[in-house]
This record gives C-alpha cells, structure tokens and sequence, in this order.
C-alpha cells in the first residue's frame, strides 16, 4: 500500500508540472459484489448477498494528463469501507463483516464524442483492517483473512461539463497477490457511479 500512494503521489505532482493537466476530488457510490471463496473450512464466512448489493460511499482524488485533444491519461486513488452481513460455521456466531478498501487506478481515455469519452485501465485494490461485528456492535479483529492486494481491470465512460465529470464503471476483481488461506473472499466485482471536479493546474486550455 505504501508503494501505491508514493506512485500515485509522484505521478500526480508530475502531473502538475505539464501542460494540459488537471486534478481534483471525487465523490461516488460503490456497489460491489462480496463472495467467499469456496472452501472445505469449517470455520469459513458466508455471506448473504449475491449481486451488486453491497453499496458504500466512495471518495477520491484524480490527476488528468491530456496528450492529445482525444487521449488523456487518467489516475485515481479512491476510498471506501464496506460492511456487510455475513456468518461463520464456528462456536462464535457474528452479524457480519467489515474492511477498509484504498484503490488505484489507471486509465487511457478516449473522447469519442467531444465530452463523452470511454476509458479501460487497471486497479490495484489494498484491503485491511478486515474486523468481524458482533450481535452486541463490537468490532472484533477477523484473523482468518489477511491484509491483501488484489488486481483488477477497470471499464469507464463518462461525460465532462467544464470542470465536472459524471462517470459510471465497472471493476472486475481478477486475482489477490497472496490467496493461499483456506477462508478468503474471492476477487471482489463493482459498479461504481462517481461525480468528479477537476482544478486546471496548467494555464494551457485542454482542447
């Protein structure tokens, strides 16, 4: 995790320094699909839902580097904290699961009709602090699943008025660096809706 916020910081201060470059905050909603991994443990977690159900507010910064009038190259570190219902087949029952989620992502966009523009990349997802909560509210640490980094690709499209932007996308989970632990939640999908206002930090116009 450390590594992904030194890159993203040097990426987005050189960003600073070019020509046609923007950066900003955003602000979304993430609805992502939790799933366990199958396994044989008898102490493994279920959870409850089954699609795209698990919503959580989403924040971000992003820097926008412009090459040319319909390519950009667009970078994003966002936040969020999913909580969610969820079991154990142990002694000790629990009303469900918590973890925080730092990504990056890094994507070409493309402008294909003037504003509207299309945007495939790739994410590093960072989850920690994965804690069980109990009947009473308590948290409690959920030392079956590790800290972990898990590696995806992302699809965007989206619409620029002036300085904001509105993007829909889709992440798709592929695979965790370390995945060896018999209790694990498989690579996790999401849909995400976001609204993005951008600084210009260069005195060039972008297009």
């Amino acid at each position: 995790m450390k590594n992904l916020i030194v890159a993203t910081v040097f990426l987005l201060y050189a960003m600073i320094g070019q020509a046609q470059s923007y950066i900003g905050v955003s602000i979304g909603v993430d609805y992502a699909q939790i799933r366990e991994k199958n396994s044989s443990n008898p102490i493994g977690f279920y959870t409850y839902e089954g699609g795209y159900t698990i919503n959580s507010v989403i924040y971000g910064i992003k820097g926008e580097q412009y090459m040319t009038e319909k390519f950009s190259l667009s970078l994003q570190l966002s936040y969020t904290k999913k909580e969610f219902d969820a079991s154990v087949g142990s002694y000790n029952p629990i009303n469900g699961l918590k973890f925080n989620s730092y990504r990056g992502a890094l994507s070409l966009k493309w402008y294909a009709f003037d504003n509207l523009y299309f945007a495939p990349g790739f994410t590093m997802n960072y989850i920690s602090d994965i804690n069980y909560f109990s009947e009473d509210g308590k948290e409690h640490a959920f030392f079956f699943i590790k800290n972990k980094r898990e590696y995806g690709g992302i699809l965007s499209t989206g619409y620029q008025y002036k300085n904001f932007l509105a993007e829909l996308s889709y992440s798709r989970g592929v695979s965790f660096r370390d995945n060896k632990e018999r209790t694990d939640f498989k690579p996790i999908n999401s849909i995400g809706l976001s609204l993005s206002y951008l600084f210009q930090v260069s005195k060039k116009k972008k297009r």
